[in-house]
């Protein structure tokens, strides 16, 4: 099991090093969202909601996804023969700050007992990628005409 998981890791920083991403900054991104996920299950406990294993499963793949969102836009690019490394930099700062931000929220609505909503940066940000693909899809299909 243990070398399996070290292969996984190791395509993983070979990916990551194809694409131009860089590890540490995935890592620090991938830590935030474990202490989000940490201080979620705080939260829930000090303002009395039932606890859910299955929940914090949920909710921890589909932060796990997210780390997805800039190799996919990276490899897209490459796949255009385009460098979108400063649009997968952007992408990869807007989610650590967003993740920084839920954290902080977290402690603040555990210490406050009220609960204290997040702005949703991660779907704008999503719908944001998903329509300048739609732009690039529009650009090809123009080209074919």
């Amino acid at each position: 099991m243990e070398n399996i998981l070290n292969v996984l890791k190791s395509l993983l920083y070979a990916l990551f090093v194809y694409i131009g991403i860089d590890e540490d900054v995935a890592m620090i991104l991938f830590v935030l969202m474990m202490i989000d996920s940490g201080l979620g299950i705080v939260k829930a406990l000090r303002l009395g909601y039932k606890f859910s294993f299955r929940r914090l499963a949920w909710g921890i793949v589909i932060k796990l996804t997210l780390l997805v969102v800039p190799m996919i836009v990276a490899l897209v690019g490459k796949g255009l023969g385009m460098d979108f490394k400063l649009f997968v930099v952007a992408i990869i700062n807007i989610l650590i700050v967003n993740e920084g931000i839920s954290c902080v929220t977290n402690v603040i609505s555990a210490k406050t007992k009220k609960v204290i909503e997040n702005t949703d940066f991660v779907t704008k940000l999503l719908e944001l990628i998903r329509k300048a693909f739609y732009g690039f899809d529009s650009a090809a299909s123009w080209c074919f005409r």
